[in-house]
């Protein structure tokens, strides 16, 4: 909620107080879609190259400070402009979805 409240004491003609209340929860329902489409692909839900740069600076220094090691996981689907162009996108992108799936199930 947004509530504001302004003070009419001072007036002479007026006495009292003027507050006014919002509920803002589709504009912070947005601004969070928003922040999240920043850094997760649409189609598949995972994390950008944005979201590994901005992020990947803070996780090499604290797995410095706890001397822990940190992996990486770099996936390339072979020939995959091949089945976009042979299958279309609509399958390319249900593909793309499915090894995101995979990817997401067996990172847990």
């Amino acid at each position: 909620l947004d509530v504001h409240a302004a003070n009419l004491v001072d007036s002479p003609e007026v006495r009292g107080i003027l507050v006014t209340v919002r509920d803002i929860t589709p504009r912070k329902t947005f601004e969070t879609e928003i922040q999240h489409l920043a850094y997760y692909d649409a189609l598949t839900g995972l994390a950008n190259r944005r979201f590994f740069f901005e992020q990947g600076a803070n996780v090499l220094s604290q797995a410095r400070r706890r001397g822990t090691g940190v992996a990486v996981l770099y996936v390339d689907l072979d020939r995959f402009k091949e089945v976009n162009e042979v299958l279309g996108h609509d399958r390319g992108d249900q593909l793309l979805r499915q090894v995101a799936a995979c990817l997401r199930e067996d990172m847990r």
